[in-house]
């Protein structure tokens, strides 16, 4: 059992994974069928491997949600510019809802571990989030616009929502998810 966990984790990771990439060099060149497949692949996996989709559901829908209307924060605040800005250039593009909705898919399993270590998740996050910004910038998925803004901005308000948005997956959790108790 503990070995089939195991697996199902570092599978969770390396879809993530897979996904920033496909996402962000979609974004780049405006080319979203490789990611759409991953994020359709992503969720089947991870759909199939627990016991509730609808608490799943319910955790990505959230994580979704919260990171698009964060993301499109900075976008009306003219600190970043998305490429490929499908539906509307004054929001947080799909491809961004894409990457919070695979986020999603791994506070119940990869990152299952931080939902009892806040303050740990809150300074991965404040680390995590300008260097995956930065990264997409250079690889042409956005425009980082006011980088003396933006970066501090990303770290703290990441450090809240990360925290947040594991609480809310933890509320949601069933320990059949997993199989294993926190």
């Amino acid at each position: 059992m503990v070995g089939a966990m195991n697996k199902q984790i570092i599978v969770n990771m390396v879809f993530l994974q897979g996904l920033w990439f496909a996402v962000i060099l979609g974004a780049a060149h405006e080319w979203m069928a490789p990611a759409l497949i991953c994020l359709v692949l992503f969720c089947l996996y991870q759909f199939f491997h627990v016991d509730n989709p609808r608490q799943e559901a319910a955790v990505v829908m959230f994580a979704t949600l919260l990171g698009s209307i964060l993301d499109s924060v900075w976008v009306q605040l003219g600190w970043l510019k998305f490429s490929y800005p499908i539906p509307h250039a004054g929001l947080a593009p799909f491809w961004i809802a894409m990457l919070w909705a695979g986020f999603g898919l791994t506070l119940n399993h990869s990152l299952r571990w931080l939902q009892n270590r806040l303050v740990l998740a809150a300074v991965f996050s404040m680390i995590s989030a300008p260097l995956s910004y930065f990264a997409a910038s250079r690889l042409g998925a956005v425009e980082i616009l006011y980088p003396s803004f933006i970066y501090p901005a990303l770290s703290l308000s990441w450090a809240v929502v990360i925290p947040c948005l594991l609480v809310f997956a933890r509320s949601w959790h069933r320990p059949s998810i997993i199989g294993q108790p926190l």
